[in-house]
């Protein structure tokens, strides 16, 4: 168990480290963003996303250590595509979706594959930590509520980039899936 806790710990890191980063970026008296737009969905599917979170961490514990391999490799790609989506994403980064007006449409590294890769990253760590250690069905719940408020996320961020970048977003869309390799 402690290695999933250091997993998750690694995971956070890259978060912290993203925030630090667009924190610095900024300077130490940042003038205001010029928010474009915003979109609320954005929010509801951040609410889902914590609910799954918080479900797998705190009900139903049962652990198989058959399993720890697996979810240490799961946790291991979440981290690394954690750390490489948040350096390609740079200053772009924010928790909830949010259009600025200098923002840019980041099309390399992870986000040549997959337009919500830190979604994914997500997914694989929670996968990582309820394969080990919660109830089956703990595990169900919590990953169906994480993946309908991911979903719910892409919609609204996925809308804001299609109207800010009107030609080249649709072109993106089309070419990229969203946060599942080969199917979403």
């Amino acid at each position: 168990m402690r290695w999933l806790v250091l997993s998750w710990t690694l995971f956070f890191a890259a978060f912290a480290a993203g925030h630090l980063r667009v924190r610095r970026q900024r300077g130490p008296n940042p003038e205001p963003e010029t928010r474009v737009r915003r979109d609320p969905r954005s929010g509801a599917g951040l609410a889902l996303q914590a609910a799954g979170v918080l479900l797998s961490w705190v009900v139903a514990r049962e652990y198989r250590a058959q399993l720890l391999p697996v979810s240490l490799v799961l946790a291991a790609a979440a981290i690394a595509l954690a750390w490489s989506a948040l350096l390609h994403l740079g200053r772009q980064w924010r928790i909830q979706a949010v259009i600025t007006a200098d923002h840019q449409l980041i099309t390399t590294g992870p986000y040549g594959v997959l337009r919500h890769p830190l979604y994914l990253a997500f997914f694989l760590i929670l996968a990582a930590w309820c394969l080990t250690l919660c109830a089956w069905a703990v595990s169900a719940v919590a990953l169906v509520l994480f993946a309908a408020g991911t979903e719910r996320r892409i919609q609204a961020e996925d809308g804001l980039l299609r109207a800010a970048f009107p030609r080249e977003f649709p072109d993106y869309e089309r070419r990229v899936r969203a946060w599942i390799p080969g199917i979403r």
